[in-house]
């Protein structure tokens, strides 16, 4: 009973479409529609349900977002589409019209057939790149950073306080940087991390407000925004191109000659521009801009004064699919974790599932240098101590900031549940987070493991090593 309510709720838009279509095609045999009316109309409505098909094909040949949007468009669509063809013919043939829903048929399937691409090559996902090869182009660009991470230098002397963290969760992106607290104070100078010269000058009265780019010997980048100033020889040159585009917004290159800078250079002072209160927001970039963790340089990771633990507060248990259970019933199940007085956490009862079910967890963290909740840089995975998943929060491609939702797990976060960060990869998802492991990593399958308890550990770890587990007992059924 549960499955038909399910069938209703998902194609109810279907089936009203078919109940709509068979009273209109009974009618128009009802009131005596030619058969070459009905022929034609067999014949539309093929060559409709072809062409849907291969506009799905090629949609899912789109990177990461394609094989869903296929899926997701395609089921209710050609269920109706395929409706309507049945009804048609079926009503065509009763009338004694078989003959011409034939041609028809061929008509249609040869339509499509000499305008379409041999299906062969259409691939709904991945091409014909094999597994390796996909995580090769991943992971390739940040196999090694070629800058030197510990000549970057701290931009301010405001703080040492993180308010936000890499790769925090935004509703659309990752944070790309760290947001440095000014105690809501402007004025403070911002100093140049490493030598090299000023490569772009972005202002705005929005998003990052004033915002400077260096480009260094290597080729890397810093970037320091919602400034309330740039250095004095910035700014002359900033107010002559504001008044010459008769426009306060402004977005300009420069060459290495315009203005260079040596390391601890002031380059500007700390406010409140664009979006937010007053702070500093600090980014490293590699040459192609892809975002680079700052507290990958072990001086950045030493202005860290940290000796608390990460934070379980909830868990979440999904069904990938609708013959997986969790406690019996197909649904996501989120149930706060409980710390024991070792420190551990647990749950206060055992977790019944079946098939394929995915893990997110809402963890926080907070030092001394954090003046806000955050996410934990790394974790680790276990069952029955092995281990089956890992991430750490090192490299954003500029290319896949958007590719949040593969990360954070999205319909909890609109539930106003928390940002829980998924445990496990899914199909499509294109970040370096995951120490090359496949697509399919984390999640737990059933039918791969005997009856009875087994032990899920879940390790989390933030900037300086401190850690907290999770322990969660899994229940097998027969």
């Amino acid at each position: 009973m549960n499955r038909f309510r399910r069938f209703i709720t998902n194609y109810q838009f279907s089936l009203l479409a078919w109940l709509l279509i068979a009273i209109l095609v009974i009618a128009g045999f009802h009131f005596g529609v030619d058969k070459k009316v009905i022929a034609f109309v067999v014949l539309l409505v093929g060559i409709i349900g072809q062409a849907f098909a291969a506009l799905i094909a090629w949609i899912a040949l789109i990177p990461i977002a394609g094989p869903i949007l296929a899926q997701v468009l395609s089921m209710p669509f050609v269920w109706t589409l395929n409706g309507i063809g049945y009804l048609l013919s079926i009503s065509a043939i009763k009338r004694g019209y078989s003959k011409d829903v034939i041609i028809s048929s061929t008509l249609a399937y040869l339509a499509f057939t000499l305008s379409a691409e041999p299906r062969h090559h259409l691939v709904l996902s991945g091409g014909d790149r094999t597994p390796d090869t996909r995580i090769e182009e991943i992971y390739a660009p940040f196999d090694t950073l070629r800058t030197d991470l510990e000549d970057y230098r701290w931009p301010t002397n405001a703080s040492t306080v993180i308010t936000s963290s890499f790769a925090d969760y935004r509703r659309t992106h990752f944070h790309e940087g760290i947001d440095i607290s000014t105690n809501n104070q402007r004025g403070h100078p911002v100093y140049a991390s490493r030598g090299g010269y000023v490569s772009r000058i972005h202002v705005s009265r929005r998003g990052y407000g004033k915002m400077l780019f260096l480009r260094h010997p290597d080729g890397f980048l810093t970037a320091y925004a919602h400034l309330q100033k740039f250095k004095d020889s910035i700014e002359v040159v900033v107010k002559e191109l504001q008044k010459q585009n008769k426009n306060y917004a402004l977005e300009v290159d420069l060459d290495s000659t315009a203005f260079p800078v040596d390391k601890g250079d002031v380059i500007g002072h700390s406010g409140d521009t664009g979006t937010g209160g007053a702070h500093l927001h600090f980014e490293l970039r590699d040459s192609s801009m892809n975002p680079i963790n700052p507290f990958l340089s072990r001086h950045f990771s030493s202005l860290l004064r940290d000796d608390e633990r990460p934070f379980f507060q909830r868990i979440a248990f999904t069904a990938i699919d609708r013959s997986s259970r969790i406690h019996g019933k197909w649904r996501v199940w989120v149930v706060d974790a409980r710390r024991s007085q070792t420190g551990e956490f647990f749950l206060n009862r055992r977790v019944h599932v079946k098939g394929s079910i995915g893990i997110s967890v809402r963890v926080w963290d907070r030092s001394n240098a954090l003046k806000h909740r955050t996410g934990p840089h790394r974790f680790e995975v276990f069952l029955d101590g092995a281990q089956i998943f890992t991430s750490a929060k090192k490299f954003i491609p500029a290319t896949e900031s958007r590719q949040i939702a593969t990360y954070y797990d999205r319909p909890l976060v609109k539930k106003r549940l928390g940002q829980f960060e998924k445990l496990y990869i899914e199909s499509g998802n294109r970040l370096p987070f995951y120490n090359r492991l496949p697509e399919g990593a984390g999640i737990i399958e059933t039918h791969d493991l005997q009856p009875g308890p087994h032990e899920l550990t879940i390790h989390a770890f933030d900037l300086s090593g401190n850690q907290s587990v999770l322990r969660v007992t899994l229940m097998i059924g027969k």
